[in-house]
């Protein structure tokens, strides 16, 4: 046997136990330390597992939402849709709660990893909750979800509506007050404000 031989032997038996240990320490619920193991000798699959079983555990939102991220880096395949799934859910619930104020460029990132693992629905959650119409409309036509869509583009028509009707409003207002018209000026502002309320 030669000596890079040898040494390969030796490397892939320490590894070997390291893993063994990493898994009896699973078994008996030292789940960081396995975590760590199994990170450092190339099972990322079992890192994120394990992260995300931990992230399950956890009761403290912020705490949860960084395990998630953490097994979301070690995570591919199947197992990263989940969790990025679970990661989006957990940032709209705190978002809506009002204890986790999300800026909208990490809305976007974490819109823009949904859709790169194909949860086109929860996307479009996202980039709406970011206000973004446009990639939700986007991402609902991609999901086929026509009667979310068309719910959307109504309310963004209705929207686009009464913007036009208040700009127009106003500048009839200017208009009128322009040309000395102050007292119909006044009355078409009382007649806009009492309609509003």
């Amino acid at each position: 046997m030669g000596f890079f031989a040898r040494v390969g032997e030796i490397f892939v038996g320490r590894r070997r136990a390291a893993l063994s240990h990493a898994r009896r320490l699973e078994a008996m619920g030292g789940l960081e330390e396995a975590t760590a193991l199994y990170a450092e000798h190339g099972e990322p699959a079992d890192a994120a597992r394990l992260l995300a079983l931990r992230a399950d555990a956890v009761l403290d939102p912020e705490r949860k939402r960084l395990l998630l991220s953490q097994a979301a880096s070690f995570a591919s395949g199947e197992r990263l849709r989940e969790i990025e799934a679970k990661r989006a859910r957990l940032t709209l619930e705190l978002a809506a709660a009002g204890s986790y104020s999300p800026s909208r460029f990490e809305l976007g990132e974490i819109a823009a990893r949904l859709e790169g693992v194909g949860e086109a629905v929860l996307a479009a959650e996202v980039y709406a909750f970011a206000g973004d119409r446009d990639a939700e409309a986007r991402m609902l036509v991609e999901a086929g979800a026509i009667d979310r869509l068309e719910t959307v583009l109504d309310s963004e028509q209705a929207r686009e509506r009464a913007e036009r009707a208040q700009r127009t409003l106003h500048a009839r207002v200017r208009d009128l007050l322009l040309s000395d018209a102050r007292r119909e000026a006044l009355a078409l502002g009382r007649d806009a404000r009492d309609g509003d309320q």
